[in-house]
């Protein structure tokens, strides 16, 4: 009994730090908490990514409808991208975010 809520106990504290596996261009994988995973920001139909300056990451980003709008490479760790009004998803490998551009 004692054994089974110290188990429960372990498995929610992990569950509650949310983790994010990101791959980097020479295929090796790391895993970031969600402090150091990239940042999307967006402002005034403008989109910029945000990661560590020594990663070297290839985003995608997708209409909706799923086209690829545009690829992007991170050498520096920031990138500033102009989209029209709607609603993207930005990916990396299996990390993806939704967002709104209006």
């Amino acid at each position: 009994m004692i054994k089974n809520i110290g188990i429960s106990l372990i498995l929610a504290l992990a569950a509650a730090v949310p983790f994010t596996a990101i791959s980097a261009s020479n295929g090796t994988q790391w895993s970031l908490n969600q402090q150091d995973a990239p940042k999307l920001t967006v402002a005034q139909g403008n989109l910029t990514i945000t990661a560590q300056p020594d990663c070297q990451l290839t985003f995608e980003i997708y209409s909706i409808t799923g086209q690829l709008v545009k690829r992007i490479r991170l050498n520096d760790g920031y990138a500033s991208i102009d989209l029209h009004s709607g609603c993207y998803i930005v990916r990396y490998g299996k990390w993806s975010k939704k967002i709104v551009v209006s």
